[in-house]
């Protein structure tokens, strides 16, 4: 004999037995799973880094303002800044997405400056927004003039990494890399600020380059494509205090799997 078929009726008191059955089994497994589906989220989300914006908190700081290949300020008798002792050399970056540079006819290179403006750091390395620049013992163009390019003893690495820039990645954006940084890192880039590197070894730590042309020339536009994306590269690299400064050979340049930059070595 023919089974008959159940057929559900919503304004009926009951629903039929099999219906109701299938009903409290979604529902049991539906409150079982949801605990594992929430700690899965919570477990594999990514946190916010612990990059830092002093914005609204004033800082004025004396060193010695050095334009290039990038513009930073270096500290060298003052109190330590976010932990790190002079002498340590600090990025200038100007107001909203623009880099910073000076007239080296007001500010020459190796002058002693007090920059007021706000600190921004992560990961021991530390820039600085300006918000005003003052001379205080000027040095003549020729007595200060700075090195464009590596100077000699400069190590070559190859490494693989992902662009972004480094003032949203510090701490002005939270996240300020990846993907959905991707836009603005490239406003960023655009007006002057320089690219940043992150590199991660196969112990899980972080490094980063600043990057500029062989010749210490900018590397935006022709870095564009590749910002927020997993790139491979050849250079030279200049310790800068704290900061190292990568020279990109821009022929080595490629995309790589981003998902690929913690397999084997980053940089030999």
């Amino acid at each position: 004999m023919q089974e008959e078929e159940e057929f559900y009726i919503g304004w009926l008191a009951k629903a039929p037995p099999s219906f109701a059955r299938r009903t409290r089994q979604f529902i049991l497994v539906s409150v079982l799973s949801l605990p594992l589906l929430i700690c899965g989220l919570v477990y594999f989300q990514k946190g916010f880094s612990n990059g830092v914006f002093e914005y609204g908190k004033e800082t004025s700081l004396v060193g010695k303002f050095t334009p290039s290949p990038l513009p930073f300020l270096r500290l060298t008798d003052k109190d330590p800044v976010y932990g790190q002792l002079p002498p340590c050399s600090i990025l200038l970056v100007g107001m909203g997405k623009h880099g910073f540079s000076a007239d080296p006819n007001t500010i020459p290179a190796e002058s002693t400056v007090r920059v007021d403006g706000f600190l921004i750091y992560r990961d021991g390395k530390i820039a600085l927004q300006v918000k005003n620049i003052a001379l205080l013992d000027k040095k003549s163009p020729e007595e200060g003039n700075s090195p464009s390019r590596p100077a000699p003893g400069s190590t070559s690495v190859s490494l693989r990494g992902e662009i972004t820039d480094p003032k949203c990645f510090l701490g002005v954006m939270n996240p300020g890399e990846g993907k959905p940084h991707q836009d603005c890192a490239v406003r960023c880039l655009a007006g002057g600020i320089p690219p940043l590197m992150k590199v991660r070894d196969e112990q899980g730590k972080d490094s980063y380059y600043l990057l500029v042309g062989e010749n210490g020339s900018p590397l935006f536009p022709f870095l564009q494509p590749y910002v927020g994306s997993g790139v491979g590269l050849c250079g030279l690299v200049q310790a800068h205090d704290n900061w190292n400064v990568l020279y990109v050979d821009t022929t080595s340049v490629q995309r790589i799997n981003k998902y690929a930059l913690d397999a084997g070595p980053m940089c030999h």
